[in-house]
């Protein structure tokens, strides 16, 4: 909402309110910030556990991989073979080792290539095992078997592990602050469990908060609220103190309305420009009436869906049966309470 005001050479600019602190909190609740705990807790696991079997199932896909490929190379090198009596090639083994490395890191996998029998590759891990274009903060190794004619051939494999920030996403939390704004209208829609506290046989007592500051009405030690439009909730505001100070009256939608009902009105609409939350000139309260009434009772239809039985000290009398809109139907509240109800921000 915005007001305006007049600035040095007279001229009329909008003024916008700041967010009231207030709101915020009667919006989010601890059941928001529960709901959204829980979730990234819950969707952060799944997560974890997700990408960890991905990386496992990979992972062996990389070490058959790189196992088949040895095995397919291991004819033609020059390895030591004490049954024929042969030295084999140490430099032909180490640039073949350095080679099918670089062929790893270009392939971005999380596996290396640590021996062929005695032949060492001599990895750098800081610099050649990486994962996904990051640098791996530990390892391990794994050692296969590979079978030649007579032979047995050792091969050692490096694998970098993966570190805890890898396994961590911004998805989870995303997720699950859209899951707690989907979910929002339904944690404010059930007014908090007040009976539960109650002593056994004790009835639960009801009392409305009509607040000017965030055009809505509201149930006391709740945080749900039913928002209302500028002129239903100023006439609501005046038909609560004047139907108090006046438990007898009789208020009839097509005679005029008392003056005091309507001085009560217009100041609180006026409370609603001093707040900000209008600039447009006075409502006529005397007009549209039962337009205003229906307002009424559908925002308290809702807000008191679970207290059906409060309705009778809050809620505007209907007009029922035949000639039901004849001067005789009185719209009054007569079951009024000096506790049942509050103005915030008058």
């Amino acid at each position: 909402m915005q007001s305006l005001y007049l600035n040095a050479l007279g001229m009329k600019l909008p003024r916008f309110k700041r967010p009231q602190l207030g709101a915020l909190k009667n919006t989010l609740s601890y059941a928001h910030l529960l709901l959204l705990v829980g979730s990234f807790v819950a969707l952060q696991l799944a997560y974890f556990f997700g990408s960890s079997l991905q990386r496992e199932f990979n992972l062996e896909r990389s070490i058959l991989a790189v196992e088949n490929r040895v095995s397919l190379d291991l004819p033609r090198l020059s390895l030591p073979n004490p049954a024929l009596n042969m030295a084999g090639n140490p430099a032909q083994v180490h640039a073949y080792l350095e080679k099918l490395n670089a062929l790893l890191v270009a392939q971005n996998l999380s596996v290396r290539v640590s021996s062929l029998q005695q032949f060492d590759a001599q990895l750098r891990f800081e610099s050649e095992m990486n994962l996904s274009g990051q640098a791996s903060h530990s390892h391990r190794f794994v050692e296969r078997q590979l079978q030649l004619p007579g032979q047995v051939i050792s091969l050692k494999l490096g694998i970098c592990e993966p570190s805890l920030w890898q396994t961590i996403s911004v998805y989870p939390l995303f997720f699950a602050v859209l899951l707690v704004f989907f979910l929002s209208p339904y944690l404010q829609r059930k007014p908090l469990a007040i009976a539960a506290t109650l002593a056994p046989g004790a009835s639960q007592h009801i009392a409305l908060v009509l607040d000017l500051e965030n055009k809505c009405i509201a149930l006391r030690d709740t945080d749900y609220k039913v928002e209302l439009a500028n002129k239903p909730l100023c006439f609501y505001a005046a038909l609560l103190n004047y139907c108090q100070q006046n438990p007898r009256v009789r208020l009839c939608q097509h005679a005029i309305l008392p003056d005091e009902l309507l001085h009560l009105a217009n100041q609180y609409f006026m409370r609603l420009v001093a707040l900000g939350h209008t600039i447009r000139k006075r409502p006529d309260f005397d007009t549209n009436l039962e337009k205003t009434l229906s307002e009424i009772r559908a925002a308290l239809d809702e807000l008191l869906i679970d207290y059906p039985e409060a309705k009778a000290a809050f809620y505007p009398p209907k007009a029922l049966g035949e000639g039901s809109r004849s001067k005789m139907h009185n719209f009054a509240l007569v079951k009024l309470a000096a506790g049942d109800w509050e103005i915030k921000g008058k």
